[in-house]
């Protein structure tokens, strides 16, 4: 009887791996559209502003100092976050779940 119940657990548990769909959708809502472009709008000002920032104390040679060598390197640090973990959280966040793998 044991062995019945074993066997029993395995096949729902087959049938329902089997049955169900695993591939996740995305469905764009009115509010998941407006997060996308409020996203985006960060996302772009974040690098931009920040490549801005770098550009202007590299480019100019009296801001070469020690303190804006400083900020150069914050704000390359900080353009990597925007580039890297900024659009990973916005596909976590629209999707709900990690599609990153």
């Amino acid at each position: 009887m044991n062995n019945l119940a074993i066997t029993n657990v395995t096949k729902n548990i087959s049938s329902e791996m089997t049955n169900n769909d695993t591939t996740p959708h995305l469905e764009f809502t009115a509010s998941k559209i407006t997060i996308l472009i409020v996203l985006i709008i960060v996302i772009i000002s974040t690098i931009v502003g920040n490549a801005l920032v770098f550009l202007g104390i590299v480019l100019n040679g009296y801001m070469n100092t020690i303190n804006n060598m400083y900020l150069a390197s914050l704000a390359v640090a900080d353009m990597l976050v925007g580039i890297v973990v900024m659009v990973a959280m916005s596909a976590y966040t629209l999707a709900g779940y990690w599609p990153l793998g």
